[in-house]
């Protein structure tokens, strides 16, 4: 998206919500990729949607970072009918996350989900298998922090290497491109078109398959 973008302030976001309620609808749904980025927008928003009275139940669909929530936002949010956040967690192996330049720590991780909880919200976690650093133990162990953290819901992806990317520049220099990758490349079909640097197709799709059995068979 480039470096840049704006922003609907406060009182649109609450004109919005309430066009919404008058066409008869029962909820919405923010799709809001930084949502709590700054703070105050972030507690400027669900306050003034408490103070027109909370006009329709929604659901933070993406875009909570869980190293910039404390207890205030989350009780506030849940006030304004916020009543499910989803934080983009990627890994539960620390080496991956500061690989993938995500700025988080798995210990910000796990009490992004306790104060969720406490405030009474539904939680939704979003994990991404075999990202560049990956290794079989750090696979192990995005599963086994999805169900220490314990979301409502969780969803595993498997890594994939976009054009104009760090990533895909990084490979295509490694010679882990394939020299058609661009056509190559499937959302559904792990690894096409692209190596990676230390885990067969195979480990990534056992990892990938162990991580949803682990999770909803727990």
């Amino acid at each position: 998206f480039g470096g840049g973008f704006r922003v609907k302030s406060p009182a649109r976001v609450v004109a919005e919500m309430q066009r919404i309620r008058d066409l008869g609808y029962h909820e919405a749904v923010v799709y809001d990729d930084t949502f709590n980025l700054s703070m105050r927008r972030a507690r400027a928003i669900a306050e003034a949607l408490i103070a027109a009275g909370s006009p329709i139940p929604w659901n933070c669909r993406v875009g909570i970072r869980a190293d910039r929530v404390d207890a205030d936002l989350l009780v506030k949010m849940r006030r304004a009918g916020c009543y499910r956040a989803s934080f983009g967690v990627e890994s539960g192996d620390q080496a991956v996350l500061d690989d993938a330049k995500k700025g988080t720590k798995v210990e910000q991780v796990e009490r992004a989900f306790r104060l969720a909880r406490e405030a009474g919200m539904e939680t939704m976690a979003f994990f991404v298998i075999a990202l560049p650093a990956e290794t079989a133990a750090g696979m192990r162990a995005t599963a086994e922090l999805a169900t220490r953290i314990d979301p409502h819901f969780a969803k595993f992806n498997v890594f994939m290497p976009l054009p104009s990317t760090p990533d895909w520049d990084r490979m295509r220099e490694r010679g882990l491109l394939a020299p058609d990758a661009i056509a190559r490349i499937n959302f559904h079909r792990i690894g096409e078109g692209w190596r990676h640097p230390t885990l067969s197709v195979g480990q990534i799709k056992r990892g990938y398959a162990r991580a949803y059995l682990r999770f909803y068979g727990n």
